[in-house]
C-alpha cells in the first residue's frame, strides 16, 4: 500500500482536494445495451468474460454468457431485506477466479436483520454453497449501509461500511460502522490492519461509501463517499487514515487530524460505483477515475497528473433514462459498461462532425432489435409513423447504407453497405425521416 501513502502526501502538498474545471475533446453518450433490468446496482465481468450483475431489491444474481448474449440466466438468489439502503449491494470475484471459483457478495439478511459478506461457489454456471464469512454487521436504521466490496492487489477483501445514520460511530476505530474494512478471503480481519490485530478496520471517518476501486496499474485505491447536503467526496485510501466524518462535521469545515478528500462536489450528487480505466478502447480515458451519480444521472471523470493528484473533474455522459448511474466497470472488450435503474449501458464516443439527412434535430424514437446484432437488425419508428428516408452512418459521419425509396413503417438492415459488402463490427448511427421529423438510434454490429 505504499502507493496510497505517497499519493496522500502528494495530494496534500499540492492542495488537490478541490475539483478543478477542465475540458474534454470527445462527446460521450450512453447506449442502453439491455433494458427491463431491475436496479442492477453492481456489475462485474468475470475473468472468463461472463457479465454478472446484482439486483438490489430482488437478491437475484444474473449472468450474461458474453456481450453477445440476448438474455441472462439466474446464477443464484440471495435473501435480502429491502427497506431504505438495504439489499444486495456488492459483488467481487476471488483474485484467483476461476481456479478458486468463489464469488463474494454483500447483502442485508432479512432474519436476523444484519449485513453480511458471503461467498458462493461457481459450479457448472450456478452459484452454490452459500457461506457466511463476515456476519452481524449492524443494520439498525436501514440507512447508510455502504456495501461495496473489492479485492486489492494484496489479495485482501475491502468492504465499505456506512455509519448506519449515526455519525458518532465513524471516528471510533473499535466499531465497524463508518469505515473501510479489510478482511482475508476467509473473512478474518486481515493481518497488518492499522488498528491492531483482530480489528478489521482499515480506515475511519466515512459517512456512506458506495464506490471503491483499485488502479490496476499502480495499485492505488480510491473510494467515493456521500455527504449530507454538501461535499460528496472522492478519497484516496490510506491505512489508518481518518476522513473526517463525525458528529461535529458541517459544511466547509476540516476535522482536525483528518485526511482531505482529493475531489469535493457540492451540491451533492449521490456518488456511486467507481473504477479506474486501464486498457480500454479509448485512450482519452486511460488512467481516469470514473464514478456515477445517483441524483443527477451523470457519469463523471477525474483526470490525474499523478497518483491522487487530480487535474480536473467533470461530467462525462448523462444517463437519459431514470436519471441514475449505479455502477461502472471496464469490460474485457475494452468498453466502458454502466448500470442504470432499469438497464445496462455502454459508453461510446460521438463524433461532433457526424453528418446525415440534414433534417431538424433528431428525436430518439426509433427502436432497433436485436441490439447488438450480428446478422440483421429491425428498425422501426413509433407506431403509425411511415419512414420516408433512412440511412446508416458510421461514427465518423460516413454513410454506410441508404435505402432507395420509402422504407415504410419498418426496415431491416442486414449489416451490409451500399455495395453489398459486410460492414465491420462497431457502433453505427441509424437516422430516418418521417412526417417532417427526424428519428435516430444507435446500433452495435457484432462480428459475424
Amino acid at each position: 500500500m505504499q502507493c496510497v501513502a505517497l499519493g496522500i502526501l502528494f495530494a496534500l502538498a499540492f492542495g488537490a482536494e478541490v475539483a478543478i474545471a477542465g475540458t474534454q475533446s470527445t462527446t460521450w453518450e450512453f447506449m442502453h445495451w439491455r433494458t427491463d433490468i431491475i436496479v442492477p446496482v453492481g456489475l462485474r465481468f468475470a475473468p472468463d468474460g461472463r457479465l454478472f450483475y446484482i439486483e438490489l431489491w430482488t437478491g437475484r444474481i444474473r449472468v450474461y454468457a458474453d456481450t453477445a448474449a440476448a438474455t441472462p440466466t439466474i446464477w443464484s438468489v440471495i435473501p435480502v431485506a429491502t427497506q431504505n439502503d438495504r439489499g444486495l449491494l456488492g459483488i467481487a470475484f476471488h483474485p484467483a477466479f476461476p481456479d478458486s471459483p468463489y464469488v463474494y457478495f454483500f447483502h442485508t439478511n432479512p432474519s436476523p436483520l444484519v449485513n453480511r459478506v458471503v461467498r458462493l461457489t461457481d459450479q457448472a454456471g450456478i452459484g452454490t454453497n452459500y457461506t457466511v464469512i463476515v456476519d452481524n454487521l449492524p443494520s439498525i436504521s436501514g440507512k447508510h449501509d455502504g456495501g461495496r466490496i473489492t479485492f486489492g492487489p494484496d489479495g485482501m477483501l475491502y468492504v465499505t461500511y456506512g455509519d448506519n445514520y449515526d455519525p458518532a460511530y465513524a471516528p471510533d476505530p473499535s466499531d465497524v460502522r463508518g469505515k473501510i474494512l479489510r478482511y482475508t478471503p476467509m473473512g478474518e480481519p486481515a493481518p497488518g490492519n492499522p488498528f491492531g490485530e483482530g480489528n478489521p478496520v482499515f480506515a475511519k471517518g466515512v459517512r456512506n461509501s458506495f464506490g471503491i476501486c483499485f488502479d490496476p496499474l499502480d495499485g492505488c485505491a480510491y473510494f467515493t463517499d456521500n455527504g449530507t447536503n454538501c461535499e460528496d467526496e472522492v478519497n484516496m485510501l490510506a491505512a489508518g487514515a481518518d476522513y473526517g466524518w463525525c458528529p461535529t462535521f458541517y459544511c466547509g469545515t476540516h476535522t482536525p487530524g483528518s485526511t482531505d478528500a482529493i475531489v469535493r462536489i457540492t451540491p451533492t450528487i449521490g456518488m456511486t460505483g467507481a473504477c479506474v480505466v486501464r486498457g480500454s478502447r479509448y485512450p482519452e480515458l486511460e488512467g481516469n477515475l470514473l464514478f456515477g451519480g445517483f441524483n443527477d444521472g451523470h457519469l463523471r471523470r477525474t483526470v490525474f497528473t499523478g497518483p491522487g493528484i487530480p487535474l480536473f473533474t467533470m461530467k462525462l455522459a448523462l444517463q437519459n433514462g431514470n436519471g441514475m448511474v449505479l455502477d461502472v466497470t471496464v469490460g474485457p472488450d475494452g468498453e466502458i459498461w454502466a448500470g442504470g435503474p432499469g438497464s445496462i449501458m455502454r459508453l461510446y464516443p460521438v463524433e461532433e462532425n457526424t453528418t446525415g439527412v440534414g433534417d431538424p434535430p433528431p428525436t430518439r424514437g426509433m427502436t432497433a432489435a436485436p441490439n447488438p446484432f450480428s446478422a440483421s437488425v429491425a428498425l422501426r419508428c413509433p407506431s403509425g409513423t411511415v419512414l420516408e428516408r433512412l440511412e446508416v452512418l458510421d461514427l465518423g459521419g460516413r454513410r454506410v447504407r441508404r435505402w432507395n425509396g420509402p422504407p415504410g413503417e419498418a426496415a431491416v438492415w442486414d449489416g451490409r453497405d451500399d455495395h453489398g459488402r459486410v460492414a465491420p463490427a462497431g457502433v453505427y448511427l441509424v437516422r430516418g425521416a418521417a412526417a417532417g421529423r427526424t428519428f435516430e438510434s444507435r446500433v452495435v454490429k457484432l462480428a459475424r
